[in-house]
């Protein structure tokens, strides 16, 4: 059974929502090490869980000419992609599961 790490259910989900908030590998290595130093992981095994991940899936999805405009805006301030972006964004909103506090429409699903 997974052990939580960093406010995640798992020590794969803790690399992920750090990847999805922009850090490094070396940066999720050093965060997890310094919550779990009794298993300490290495580069390699934060690689892996990402790669996992990247192996999902994929949504394809039509977004407005306006919306598309201001995550590219958003995007090129970041020095990222509108993509990349779009899938912080969502990474950030499913991890912390702020669907409700976003939309407000209460519907707790």
């Amino acid at each position: 059974m997974a052990k939580p790490c960093l406010g995640y259910q798992s020590r794969g989900a803790a690399a992920r929502g750090l990847e999805a908030r922009g850090r490094s590998v070396r940066e999720i290595v050093e965060a997890i090490n310094a919550e779990s130093p009794d298993a300490p992981v290495t580069p390699h095994s934060v690689r892996s869980w990402l790669w996992v991940a990247r192996q999902a899936p994929v949504l394809p999805i039509t977004l407005s000419p306006e919306l598309c405009e201001w995550l590219d805006k958003a995007a090129r301030a970041r020095g990222t992609t509108a993509a990349r972006l779009a899938h912080r964004l969502l990474a950030v909103v499913l991890d912390d599961n702020l669907i409700n506090a976003i939309l407000d429409d209460g519907d707790d699903a």
